[in-house]
């Protein structure tokens, strides 16, 4: 965990001014020949309407969590603001997988007809389904001779898979913490010139005769204070996991499944029965109905959804603006 003070150490004359209680000017050349705050303060510019300032300035970064700011002490002793920056939210860690399948059915068979014995030309419907007994069904060969027929065995449908889903969302948290101090009454300009006020020098555990405004909302800083930053009060979580669902089962065969044709509607007479699946067969009776089959073989479902999806997005911003 590291903290980071921005200070510069270098004090331009054209910038900064030091003068014993904001009375005489008091003229260095260097910057080691600066006076120590209780002995002067600094001639800055003065802060535009609808900006707070001068204020002493703290960042500190290594988190989360980030370092506790200190205290607001000394010449600056009131708190003017606290905030945080450097948002770290890592993504949902999401999951999804289907159970075991169940409720599936056999469908019907269905016969196709051809008015040849080698089903190569259709007559009636195609693609009947034969429903299961006790109901009889009539076969659809009308304007069909010499019948012939195809049949095919139905196959596994419906049925579903539970869907498990897993879900975690790991905390969040702020890498950088921000906190500016003011003076205890707003800085007069003094002895400065026109334009800049006087205030007292910043000493560390704040950036050493480093001064900053501050605005709530998200603004361009101004001339006199280059350098900007942007904390924050809060953040909006909108982290989560999409919905974890299951793709209707695949995989399974229905086995057992049976045709019988009939000469009468009531499905009695002239029984014959038929395993599909069949290629060409002639046929010579009108009504059929079928047993189901029963499903067989390993169903699974192919799992969608459980997805991360979502952000933290920081809120309530305010610009800090500073000293080059």
């Amino acid at each position: 965990m590291s903290v980071v003070h921005r200070a510069s150490r270098t004090l331009a004359a054209s910038f900064l001014c030091l003068v014993p209680a904001c009375a005489t000017v008091l003229d260095f050349k260097e910057p080691t020949d600066a006076p120590a705050s209780q002995e002067g303060c600094a001639c800055v510019p003065a802060a535009p309407a609808d900006w707070d300032g001068p204020l002493a300035f703290y960042e500190g970064s290594g988190g989360p969590p980030p370092p506790v700011a200190p205290a607001c002490a000394g010449a600056y002793p009131t708190v003017a603001f606290d905030g945080t920056a450097g948002i770290v939210a890592p993504a949902a860690r999401c999951g999804c997988s289907c159970g075991e399948a169940s409720g599936m059915r056999c469908d019907p068979p269905r016969v196709s007809f051809f008015k040849d014995g080698s089903c190569t030309v259709p007559c009636g419907t195609p693609d009947q389904p034969i429903a299961a007994g006790p109901t009889c069904t009539p076969l659809a060969i009308a304007g069909c001779s010499g019948t012939h027929f195809s049949v095919k065995a139905g196959g596994a449908s419906g049925g579903a898979c539970p869907p498990s889903p897993t879900r975690d969302v790991p905390p969040s948290g702020w890498s950088i913490t921000a906190r500016l101090c003011r003076l205890p009454a707003p800085a007069s300009r003094g002895a400065c010139e026109e334009g800049r006020v006087c205030a007292a020098p910043t000493a560390l555990p704040f950036a050493p005769n480093r001064f900053c405004i501050a605005r709530p909302g998200s603004w361009q800083c101004p001339a006199e204070y280059p350098d900007a930053h942007t904390y924050h009060h809060g953040a909006t979580d909108t982290r989560d996991c999409s919905a974890c669902t299951c793709e209707p089962p695949a995989g399974a065969t229905c086995s057992a499944t049976t045709l019988a044709t009939y000469d009468r509607a009531d499905c009695t007479g002239g029984e014959k029965k038929w395993a599909p699946p069949r290629a060409c067969d002639k046929i010579e009776s009108a009504h059929g109905l079928s047993t189901p089959g029963t499903p067989a073989g390993v169903a699974t479902c192919a799992p969608r959804g459980g997805a991360p999806t979502g952000d933290v997005v920081p809120t309530t911003p305010t610009t800090v603006c500073c000293s080059s």
